[in-house]
């Protein structure tokens, strides 16, 4: 059935692991008191047996370990910020037929300054980010990330066609220094940064600015409108 967390309740871990999975909705609605190095994983409809949301109200800080938040439909944020100081993959988000979303948030809602985020779902992604790489694959849809400084993009992909805009506030959008295409889509990718750009593409259409400094080196795999 479906688990609520409700505003006021109290759940407290420190240096430890916690799971919590619901066979339908699962919703937290106040900050976990979440302390030291604690494994947090937060699944709904774990069993993938119906459509199962995940949502999102309070903060979440689980230090230096890892954070992982599934659900069979939509994950949202909310306003809640997440926050690990894993130097690996911190965060992963997993949205099995539904989009991953967050409010907007110029600071950032997924912050994982030194670490690896990873975003996969059906229907589309929409976040704000403070990470150090970050790896998303959707399947329809747009694909929308805003970074507060410089990320290194491992790969993102829309299968399905869908728009891509890539956006740092403060910062450059690099390769992880392979041969490897980074961004793939049939669709438009549009970047925005201020110190740099350096990817390889295999998309149909781009859009392109770099606003204060730096070099932008794009190498795409085909054919390529050029908007900007």
């Amino acid at each position: 059935g479906n688990v609520t967390i409700a505003d006021g309740s109290q759940v407290t871990l420190s240096n430890g692991s916690l799971s919590v999975h619901a066979d339908g909705d699962l919703t937290i609605g106040s900050a976990l008191g979440i302390s030291g190095n604690t494994t947090l994983q937060l699944h709904a409809d774990q069993e993938n047996n119906s459509s199962g949301d995940l949502s999102l109200s309070g903060n979440l800080d689980v230090g230096s370990s890892t954070l992982s938040l599934q659900s069979a439909g939509n994950l949202a944020l909310g306003s809640a910020t997440l926050t690990s100081s894993n130097t690996g993959t911190a965060i992963t988000f997993l949205s099995r037929s539904g989009v991953v979303t967050s409010n907007a948030n110029a600071s950032g809602e997924v912050l994982a300054a030194s670490g690896h985020v990873v975003i996969t779902a059906s229907s589309g992604i929409d976040l704000d980010l403070q990470a150090a790489s970050v790896e998303a694959t959707n399947s329809s849809n747009a694909i929308d990330l805003s970074e507060v400084d410089s990320l290194i993009i491992k790969t993102v992909s829309n299968s399905g066609g869908g728009n891509i805009h890539i956006h740092t506030a403060n910062g450059s959008l690099n390769d992880d220094s392979d041969a490897a295409i980074d961004i793939t889509t049939t669709g438009t990718l549009t970047l925005d940064a201020t110190t740099g750009i350096d990817l390889d593409t295999a998309v149909a259409t781009l859009d392109i600015d770099n606003s204060t400094s730096g070099n932008i080196s794009i190498n795409d795999s085909g054919a390529l409108v050029l908007t900007k």
